[in-house]
């Protein structure tokens, strides 16, 4: 029964027209909620790219996945009835227990990249010297730090509450949405909205809290080379992707298949200023991460950009990574990505005491 759900599987992500949930949803789990079913459709019409290769591994009830020198296993779990109840991508990647070993399998994905690892002292590794890279919501972390520095000097507390309007709301948001129109939502909600959904009206709300000129001078204070402008995430995504006369539907297909940071149309740093900002986020004694874990996450994606940092509070130790190149990368691609990122980390930033 399970190499019949292979092969109608199979045939779906070869398929070369988009897939719909009522295309799929014969194989799925009766089980499953809204959401679930919805992001299995997305999985699957990324998995659709003709450029990957799908190969049925009979010997352990298993789709391969091939794509340039990466290979991938679509690991498959069904209910009772043999319908699906989960998809997940497991790059098969050798050992990258150090910084080198690291950097080499990241360049397998031809892109200008820059990756940092901060123990005793600071290793760089990079391809491209002297540049700026696009971070897409990596630039999130300059925002919260700004927001934490400005509560740490007085300037606002983290109950202090703002009004949320209808022209607040971004677009591709991850969290505050139309529902939250006319409520009330404190600096503290705004910060955890920014690092742990990476929602970009909170980010854009963020922005307004503090003038510009005291957003500047604050982040000067954090790092005296910090001189930037940070606009809006409306602004960029407008320009870039989210014509208002088109759907949402359209507005999320072109954010991940059209490369616009090339046009200038992404956030822009020198990564070495990511590090001051990463340890001083590590620093605070409250963060939207405390409760959680003491090690801190944020990430970045764009068609063309990929970003992310990890740190431990405890010891200090953080790993970053920018990949920029002038073509989307591909779900097989950004699941090796991070495959490689997570085999560092469990050798380098986690601690056995501490998780």
């Amino acid at each position: 029964m399970k190499q019949e759900l292979l092969k109608n599987l199979l045939t779906i992500l070869r398929s070369e027209q988009k897939v719909e949930l009522s295309g799929v949803s014969g194989i799925l789990s009766d089980n499953l909620n809204k959401k679930s079913r919805r992001q299995f459709v997305d999985i699957i019409n990324c998995l659709r790219d003709q450029s990957i290769r799908k190969i049925i591994n009979p010997h352990n009830n298993m789709i391969d996945l091939f794509f340039n020198n990466i290979k991938a296993s679509l690991l498959i779990n069904t209910d009772e009835f043999n319908k699906l109840t989960r998809l997940e991508i497991l790059p098969l990647v050798n050992n990258t227990d150090d910084l080198k070993s690291l950097y080499d399998y990241l360049l397998e994905l031809k892109a200008k990249t820059y990756l940092c690892f901060h123990d005793t002292d600071e290793q760089v590794r990079t391809n491209y010297l002297g540049e700026e890279f696009a971070v897409a919501s990596l630039i999130k972390v300059f925002v919260g730090v700004i927001i934490l520095e400005a509560v740490e000097m007085g300037v606002i507390t983290l109950g202090d509450t703002y009004k949320i309007v209808q022209n607040d709301l971004s677009y591709l948001s991850s969290g505050i949405t139309e529902k939250n129109i006319g409520q009330y939502i404190s600096i503290q909600e705004l910060l955890s909205y920014l690092f742990l959904a990476s929602d970009n009206t909170a980010m854009d709300i963020l922005l307004t809290v503090i003038s510009d000129k005291k957003f500047v001078e604050v982040g000067k204070k954090i790092a005296h080379e910090f001189e930037m402008q940070i606009v809006p995430t409306k602004e960029i995504l407008r320009k870039a992707w989210c014509n208002p006369k088109l759907s949402e539907e359209v507005w999320r297909e072109n954010a991940v298949k059209d490369v616009k940071w090339i046009e200038g149309l992404d956030y822009f740093i020198d990564p070495k200023l990511l590090n001051i900002f990463i340890e001083k986020l590590m620093s605070y004694t409250w963060t939207p991460y405390t409760e959680l874990s003491p090690i801190i996450y944020k990430g970045g994606s764009a068609p063309g950009v990929l970003s992310g940092l990890w740190g431990n509070k405890h010891t200090g130790k953080f790993v970053y990574f920018i990949l920029n190149r002038d073509r989307p990368f591909n779900i097989i691609e950004e699941m090796y990505c991070y495959r490689c990122i997570f085999n560092f980390l469990e050798r380098n930033i986690k601690e056995k005491n501490h998780g």
